[in-house]
């Protein structure tokens, strides 16, 4: 018999989403995906005026989404429902959806009460904290607050990283031996990448670091976009990618997702160091990790004079990523093992 699953997100590109909408997919599920932030953003975006509107009352541009997602939940019935983050949905939404399905679960990519950054969560996400039958988080402590402050079920399912992707060596010379930043701009990583100035950076992600970095003779930024396969090609071809972790997950000594896409597609993970990961991956055998800038320019002067050595933590880091199953393939069989287990 096959089972239903209906998920709510964002599927833009690089979504966590669309992982695991293709694996459930592939363990027999039937998938039907809702995006409910696009409709939002399409609104709220529109111009000044939409976007102060959305600062001082987000919820009247929630309203349809919410109508729309419970007229299509009761028109479904799936088994599972599987809300990711969920700022967009009223808690009133989420009791109803439980009388539409069997299992309601969330997976929520950040903190889901304590809020570090601009659009991390809203009170919608807090105040449906115990509506859910099931929680995932990717850290291991967030998990243990989510059991201590609010005794609901919930589970770790780290980040991961594609394997269905192949990475392959680039020929540009902007991406070839090169030491990457990938990622979105904030203060902090602007002036860490200041600091960075004397080794030649290359860093892409939205225009506003154009902006930031135009001044800096050796920083040079790429107006493109790197996803999927291209993202996975600079891993490998790279000399080394850079992992400025968000404060939440130094204070939660976790990971992001970079810290296992660049591993698994062969690339270098030079991150800040934290607990979480120097589980993940061995401290200079499969990753390198640094505290502070000052430690990071003396690794980034050593490893650039012992090319050998990056080229074997590489190749650990990637065959280390295989055998312990850090892919979204195996992330979803886990998260399948929950669902099926409260299922029974």
């Amino acid at each position: 018999m096959t089972k239903s699953i209906l998920i709510l997100g964002s599927f833009s590109k690089g979504a966590l989403e669309l992982q695991y909408e293709k694996n459930f997919t592939l363990l027999n599920w039937a998938v039907k995906s809702i995006d409910i932030q696009l409709p939002v953003n399409y609104k709220k975006d529109r111009n000044g005026l939409t976007k102060l509107i959305h600062c001082v009352n987000p919820s009247i541009y929630y309203n349809n989404i919410n109508r729309s997602i419970l007229i299509e939940s009761a028109l479904l019935k799936p088994l599972v429902i599987l809300v990711f983050k969920g700022m967009e949905l009223f808690p009133e939404t989420l009791l109803e959806l439980r009388k539409h399905c069997k299992l309601l679960c969330n997976y929520n990519p950040d903190h889901p009460f304590k809020f570090y950054s601009k659009g991390a969560g809203n009170i919608n996400v807090v105040n449906s904290i115990k509506h859910f039958d099931l929680h995932f988080s990717y850290s291991e402590n967030i998990c243990k607050q989510l059991i201590k402050d609010y005794q609901v079920n919930s589970y770790c399912i780290p980040f991961g990283y594609d394997e269905t992707i192949k990475p392959i060596k680039s020929k540009s010379s902007h991406l070839l031996e090169q030491v990457l930043f990938i990622g979105a701009w904030d203060k902090d990583r602007e002036l860490k990448i200041k600091n960075l100035n004397e080794f030649n950076l290359q860093v892409f992600g939205s225009n506003i670091w154009n902006k930031k970095l135009r001044r800096l003779k050796n920083i040079s930024y790429h107006n493109e976009p790197l996803y999927a396969q291209d993202y996975a090609n600079a891993c490998l071809s790279a000399s080394g990618i850079l992992n400025f972790l968000r404060p939440q997950n130094i204070i939660e000594q976790s990971h992001n997702m970079r810290t296992f896409e660049v591993p698994g597609y062969n690339g270098l993970l030079i991150s800040e160091r934290t607990e979480e990961q120097l589980d993940f991956f061995e401290e200079d055998k499969e990753a390198i990790y640094f505290d502070s800038i000052e430690e990071l320019k003396d690794k980034l002067q050593f490893y650039k004079v012992h090319e050998g050595l990056v080229s074997k933590i590489k190749a650990n880091g990637n065959d280390r990523s295989i055998k312990s199953g850090y892919g979204y393939q195996n992330r979803t069989k886990l998260m399948n093992s929950y669902i099926n287990k409260y299922l029974e």
